[in-house]
């Protein structure tokens, strides 16, 4: 027996619409996600610095207090005291205490106490009264709260970059 092959010519053409709609979504959520991670960041202009380090071995749920230059507190985008509404800190220092207590503690040997091992990250705009970043720094140090450890966030000039940069390839030739 002959096997009779038939080849049918038919021209389908594709439809791109669930590919289209696809990548749509894809790029919808690439842009929620990406804007999520910065979600603890506010937009700021940090004040600028000759030399910094860069903030390396960030923990993930660092708690990040932005400061405003009217002396706002900010943390993941929610304000916590605001000076021209709130009449005291009371908010905030509750806020911080829930915070301490989330944070792993450490024996510290001078004052015999566990503390919260984690720094807090301070963030202040340049044009932030250092009265206001002087007030946080005083909360982190009330006895139900004592987060001790406390970074501060600069930028480092575009001059800085540079020459840091040329004296960083000198110094590999």
């Amino acid at each position: 027996m002959a096997k009779k092959s038939i080849h049918l010519k038919t021209d389908l053409p594709i439809d791109m619409t669930p590919m289209i709609d696809c990548v749509f979504q894809l790029i919808i959520f690439l842009m929620i996600s990406v804007d999520l991670s910065q979600q603890d960041l506010e937009d700021l202009k940090l004040p600028q610095v000759d030399h910094a380090l860069p903030d390396k071995n960030v923990k993930k749920n660092r708690p990040i207090v932005n400061v405003t230059q009217e002396g706002k507190l900010i943390m993941k985008r929610k304000t916590w005291y605001d000076p021209n509404r709130d009449l005291n800190r009371l908010r905030f220092r509750r806020h911080l205490a829930n915070i301490a207590r989330a944070m792993p503690l450490k024996m510290d040997p001078d004052v015999k106490k566990k503390l919260p091992d984690d720094p807090l990250l301070l963030r202040g705009d340049e044009f932030t009264d250092w009265y206001h970043m002087a007030k946080v720094m005083e909360d982190c140090g009330l006895q139900n709260i004592m987060i001790w450890k406390i970074q501060l966030a600069v930028a480092e000039s575009q001059k800085a970059k540079a020459r840091n940069k040329a004296l960083l390839e000198q110094a590999q030739h």
